[in-house]
Formats: C-alpha cells, sequence, structure tokens
C-alpha cells in the first residue's frame, strides 16, 4: 500500500480524510499514514478523529517519513510553491488542493518542478467527479446533443466567510468556487480558451476582503462560449445552482440531483437522477494520483492539464483589474503542445514527469 500524508488540517482535511478512509474507493493501493499542520489543536482533532497515529507539526518531519510516498497538500493557495517545490524535490508524489494557485506563473513552477523531480503531480478538481458532471460529460461524450456551443453556470449563495485566509485574501469567488466551474467548462467541451471577459466586486457585504461577485464570459477555440456567475452574497443561499449546455442537436440542463436533456427539433424530454458521496470525489482524484504512481502514467488532474485551467483564472483576474477582454497566451498553448508531444515520444514515465516551514492549512 502506497503511504498518504495530508498537508493541512482544515476544514477541506475532512473530506479528505473521510473519503480515503474506504480501501475501495482508493482501489486498494493507498492508505493514509501521516498528517502534518502546525495548528497543534487542528492536528490533534483529526489525528484523533480519524485515527492516525504519526502527527507531525513541521513539513520537514514530513519529508523525512519513508512511509509517505504521496502528500495531499491543503494549504492556503498563496503557499504553494513553497511547500510543494520541497516534497517533490523530497521525492514525493502530490495532490494539491484547488486552486492549484492563483497566478499561471506559480503553476508552471510546480509542473517544472515535478518534471525535473520525476514525480507525479496533480490537483484536486474534485468537481469532474460530482455525480452530475459525470453524468454530463457522458452525454456529451455520447453526442447526446451534438457539438457544444455554448454553456452556462450560475451558483448563488450566502457565503460569509469565518476568521482566516479567505477573509484577507483578494482572490475569493473566482478562485475558490469559479475555478471549479471554469475547470468543467473545459473539461466537457474538451477544447480550450482563447479569451475571456470579467466583471467582479467585492460587494461590502460579507467580511472577506476579495471579491463576492463575478461574471465571466469564455471563448473556446472550437467556438464554443462559456458564461458563468458566481455570487456569494444571494439571499438565495445555495439554492441556485444551475448548469446548461447547448448543442447543435440539443440541451443539457443539470441541478445536482436531476440531469434533463431536450431535444431541439423534437422538443422531447429525458431525465437522469444522480446521486453520490461529496467526499468520494476526493477519494476519485486521489485513486488516479496512486494509479498513475503505480502504473508510470500521468493522471487526468495532472499539474500540467490544470496550467490550462490555472491560466484561465489568472486571465479572469487580470480581465477585472483592466476592464478589458484578455486574449489567453498563444505560447501556452504552444508550450503545452511542445510538452505533450515530448511526453508521448519519450514513453509513459516522461509523460508523468511533463504533469506534471510554518504552513497553514485549508
Amino acid at each position: 500500500m502506497i503511504g498518504i500524508g495530508l498537508l493541512g488540517c482544515g476544514r477541506i482535511s475532512e473530506n479528505h480524510l473521510v473519503g480515503y478512509r474506504d480501501p475501495e474507493d482508493l482501489a486498494q493501493r493507498g492508505e493514509i499514514v501521516a498528517l502534518c499542520d502546525p495548528n497543534e489543536e487542528a492536528l490533534r482533532r483529526q489525528a484523533t478523529r480519524h485515527e492516525v497515529a504519526r502527527r507531525y507539526t513541521r513539513i520537514e518531519q514530513l519529508i523525512d517519513d519513508r512511509n509517505v510516498q504521496v502528500v495531499a497538500v491543503l494549504t492556503p493557495p498563496d503557499l504553494r510553491c513553497d511547500v510543494v517545490i520541497p516534497l517533490l524535490e523530497a521525492g514525493k508524489h502530490v495532490l494539491v488542493e484547488k486552486p492549484f494557485a492563483h497566478t499561471y506563473e506559480e503553476a508552471q513552477r510546480m509542473v517544472d518542478a515535478a518534471a525535473r523531480c520525476n514525480r507525479v503531480l496533480a490537483v484536486n478538481q474534485n468537481y469532474r467527479w460530482r455525480a452530475d458532471t459525470l453524468k454530463l460529460k457522458e452525454l456529451v461524450d455520447q453526442g447526446a446533443i451534438g457539438q457544444v456551443v455554448g454553456m452556462h453556470q450560475l451558483h448563488a449563495m450566502w457565503r460569509d466567510e469565518g476568521p482566516g485566509w479567505r477573509r484577507t485574501t483578494d482572490y475569493l469567488a473566482m478562485a475558490v468556487m469559479a475555478v471549479h466551474w471554469l475547470d468543467r467548462f473545459r473539461w466537457l467541451a474538451a477544447d480550450e480558451a482563447t479569451s475571456v471577459y470579467t466583471a467582479a466586486r467585492s460587494t461590502g457585504l460579507l467580511q472577506s476582503r476579495g471579491e463576492d461577485w463575478a461574471a465571466m464570459t469564455v471563448k473556446f477555440k472550437g467556438g464554443a462560449i462559456g458564461q458563468c456567475t458566481e455570487d456569494w452574497c444571494s439571499a438565495t443561499r445555495h439554492r441556485a445552482d444551475t448548469f446548461v449546455i447547448d448543442g447543435t442537436t440539443g440541451s443539457l440542463m443539470a441541478d445536482r440531483s436531476t440531469i434533463t436533456r431536450f431535444g431541439r427539433d423534437t422538443g422531447d424530454e429525458q431525465k437522469y437522477e444522480v446521486s453520490g458521496e461529496f467526499p468520494a470525489t476526493f477519494a476519485h482524484s486521489m485513486r488516479l494520483v496512486l494509479e498513475a504512481v503505480a502504473g508510470g502514467t500521468e493522471p487526468s488532474i495532472s499539474g500540467r492539464d490544470n496550467l490550462n485551467t490555472i491560466a484561465l483564472l489568472d486571465a479572469c483576474y487580470t480581465s477585472a483589474a483592466s476592464g478589458e477582454v484578455v486574449h489567453l497566451d498563444t505560447a501556452l498553448g504552444a508550450a503545452n503542445d511542445t510538452a505533450t508531444a515530448a511526453a508521448h515520444a519519450n514513453g509513459p514515465a516522461t509523460a508523468a514527469a511533463g504533469a506534471g516551514a510554518t504552513h497553514g492549512s485549508r
């Protein structure tokens, strides 16, 4: 069994710990062997609750533990490079919580380190594994709506953060939540963005400093348009979580538990009920990492793949600040094409590589 360590025992750690608990969810490949957090109270609480014997308050201790081969990094995003690169250089494989980073430059540094160290680096874009998203992906790939022409995501809730880094960060609603929808746009359309226009603001209704209302319009290479609204100060309180994807022959609408397919010409409707446990989405991501480590392959949620998600997120913030449409750097696509070609030319081990203190918890 591959030993897993968690760096960070904040609130998101509960989903990882619960999700990893069932060996079947990890395909019998891994088990949690250590937790690390400088917050001794959080460390004790999670280690006791989940019966984890090895407890560390410094990353150096986690690095020195030879029983830990894979580390799930659950720190605040602004610490990513400071912890991920040393872990990779110490020979650990890494699954990073989303967002991978706040900027493309930071993400690229970590991907370069993974390639240099020949380690697996992946990002927990776990909303790909939500039951509704999986069903949407299945239907789109089966051609149920033809070619994708447009996508709409409305996510409205009341989310006033408690004490912690989310109160003070300048990267809030888009980095914490919209990154899920931007990544889902990419995954469902099987396409990459060419430009984005974003309008965002901090309304002053919440205690957090960062943006709490944002609207993003994304254009893709194949012509599709994605429109996403992320609203943290809505009195609807989680009732608005609707996704619509339009195609040349039909449309799909998702409201978490129900997917409805609408035929364009016939007007027929077909409903699909879906369900799933949220912690299982975290286990799914870790299972992909463990399989990549065991098989010398690259996971679909590799750091290299996520460069495209972070490039889009970074562009959203640039657009919001400038008030201008941002055209994603064409050099990004060229760099990715080169990395992909090199990885395939040199075999699966290189493909996995190409994918590729005091620290608080998320």
